[in-house]
């Protein structure tokens, strides 16, 4: 697929490519996308009126490889990439914004994922799964040219001096066994997460570490910014001390359920679950679940459904990231 538009400049292509290779137990599939756009933004303030043009590029790849192992195992292979950047993200020069307090993001994601499913015998099954992932970085600004920030309100902002360069890592590995034994089906498994975030400054309200003016209100805007004095500032900030964090957490929980039918027309379902994460000191979270399906004289088109279960919500890394940086 191609495609072009006239408005701003934009140029997208992808592509996808399928089929058998070396024999048909062994199939791929991979596919692109390119997507370009130049886009103008109105520079609207007195000092300097006129289009911004900022470039944006993205990079999308990824490729899937199943095999058949044997009759009785399945082998499935996948890897993601996603990368752009962006050299006015969310047109943050334009209006009263001049280009030097302009900024650029980039962001470089990867993944990959091998997952297995096995056959162990007419009533029994497994399927395990293991997964990586990292952003490196997830997050990237840069100022265009990092200078002291002037804010004129109603007339103008210049300079920037914010940045942030953040990475994620983590790795997963599940794994859930099934066992089919006359009226129950049997479920067993569970996962393991670790994940490792941080880096230096953050994603929104970075410190301006050369610091930033704001001038009071009133003052004509032909008078030029250099020629303002000490007398003419409203407010001063500028950010101080470490913002450098590193967070590591595991997340892991295990379960068991069991899918009873005690009778054709119903079925329960009676599970217990345990979550637990480092993050938290909290280490009693046990999560009983009961459900039912049941259909009236086994009339297929009338179902009655219903539900129990206790849940534990999960702690944002972030809030961990907030308390080292603050």
């Amino acid at each position: 697929m191609t495609g072009f538009d006239v408005g701003d400049e934009l140029w997208q292509g992808s592509g996808v490519l399928s089929g058998p290779i070396l024999s048909d137990r062994l199939y791929f599939l991979a596919g692109v996308e390119y997507n370009s756009q130049d886009r103008g933004s109105a520079i609207t303030s007195p000092l300097a009126p006129g289009v911004y043009t900022g470039y944006y590029r993205q990079r999308l790849f990824f490729t899937r490889l199943d095999a058949d192992l044997s009759s009785s195992q399945h082998l499935i292979a996948r890897f993601n990439l996603d990368n752009f950047s962006d050299s006015n993200p969310q047109d943050v020069v334009g209006g009263l914004n001049l280009p030097s307090a302009g900024r650029t993001f980039r962001r470089n994601t990867y993944s990959g994922q091998l997952a297995e499913s096995a056959v162990l015998s007419a009533t029994a099954f497994n399927d395990a799964r293991l997964v990586g992932s990292a952003g490196t970085p997830i997050t990237q600004f840069d100022p265009l040219t990092p200078s002291t920030q002037f804010v004129r309100p109603g007339v103008s902002t210049e300079g920037e001096s914010r940045a942030a360069l953040l990475f994620v890592h983590q790795y997963q590995f599940a794994d859930m066994f099934s066992l089919s034994l006359g009226s129950h089906f049997f479920k067993l498994g569970g996962d393991a997460i670790s994940s490792r975030s941080g880096g230096n400054g953050q994603e929104f309200g970075a410190p301006f570490v050369l610091g930033q003016f704001t001038f009071k209100t009133g003052i004509s805007p032909s008078t030029p910014t250099s020629q303002l004095t000490i007398n003419d500032v409203a407010r001063y900030t500028e950010g101080f001390g470490n913002v450098t964090y590193s967070v590591h957490e595991t997340i892991w929980s295990a379960y068991a359920q069991d899918d009873w039918s005690p009778r054709s027309d119903l079925v329960l379902n009676l599970g217990l679950r345990y979550d637990r994460q480092t993050l938290t000191d909290a280490k009693s979270n046990f999560s009983p679940r009961i459900g039912f399906a049941y259909t009236p004289g086994g009339d297929t088109r009338t179902a009655v459904r219903g539900g129990y279960g206790i849940y534990y919500s999960e702690i944002r890394a972030n809030i961990e990231a907030g308390f080292a940086l603050n």
